[in-house]
């Protein structure tokens, strides 16, 4: 299998299904093992907000992003230390060779402090060279949000990051696994997707408040994915065998964004 780098980041609504995730890791192992190079990118919202209520932290977001601060930092940390060594764990159960980055000592994406959020940052570098010697040595590389600050750790959204990485590593494929099934035309009706959005579709769409909230994060980091050079942009559901069905079918899977 010749497809260039795919990079495919996780949603929440993997994480949090054991049975899902396991069948997620069997279909990138599989891809794997048929030669393609593939680095996984994940964040942990859904499993962050549990942790956070547990401890008694009430959510606050501006613009679909996470404020963070020193105690919901170290909830952050936890959090997708823990989901970094499940999909590692996954992808090796299933025969992968897989690494954890962004989690302990290892840190690939370095990131500066935004302001008005406390503990979060813009993605300012990734060390591409370290993902491609992984990549060379036919390793998956699993990537967290968490990346390194000038001082400390800092929470980074998710979908940036898959983007910086794809960017990075020169991807030709950057597939959002995401909790619905692709960008809607009516927030809630899946029969609704649409299949292709264009750039200029879907900044009216964010106008319109069609796409708002948690979506917009993703839909920003669309574009910012097809304004770089990566060759292909698509969000597709949180359903078993929906990452090889996008990867290896030519049917039509989720939405694809386009220039």
């Amino acid at each position: 299998m010749k497809e260039g780098i795919v990079v495919v980041k996780l949603s929440g609504k993997v994480l949090g299904d054991s049975a899902l995730l396991a069948s997620v890791c069997g279909d990138l192992a599989a891809l794997w093992q048929a030669g393609l190079q593939l680095v996984v990118v994940h964040g942990g919202g859904k499993q962050i907000d549990v942790e956070a209520q547990r401890q008694g932290l009430r959510k606050k977001t501006v613009n679909g992003l996470r404020c963070t601060d020193a105690r919901m930092l170290e909830i952050v940390e936890r959090v997708l230390t823990r989901l970094n060594q499940a999909i590692v764990g996954g992808l090796q159960a299933q025969g992968a060779c897989a690494v954890g980055l962004n989690v302990g000592k290892k840190f690939v994406v370095h990131a500066r402090k935004k302001a008005g959020l406390g503990f979060v940052g813009r993605v300012s570098s990734v060390d591409d060279a370290e993902l491609q010697g992984l990549l060379s040595s036919g390793v998956i590389p699993v990537v967290s949000c968490l990346a390194k600050g000038s001082r400390m750790r800092l929470n980074v959204n998710a979908d940036e990051v898959a983007v910086a990485v794809a960017n990075a590593v020169e991807a030709k494929r950057l597939v959002f696994v995401s909790d619905v099934p692709g960008i809607l035309a009516d927030q809630g009706n899946a029969a609704s997707l649409l299949s292709v959005v264009s750039a200029p579709v879907a900044r009216g769409l964010m106008r319109e408040g069609v796409v708002s909230g948690g979506m917009v994060p993703k839909v920003l980091a669309c574009l910012n994915a097809v304004d770089s050079s990566i060759a292909a942009v698509q969000v597709i559901g949180a359903k078993q065998h929906a990452i090889r069905q996008c990867l290896q079918s030519a049917e039509a899977v989720g939405t694809r964004v386009t220039k």
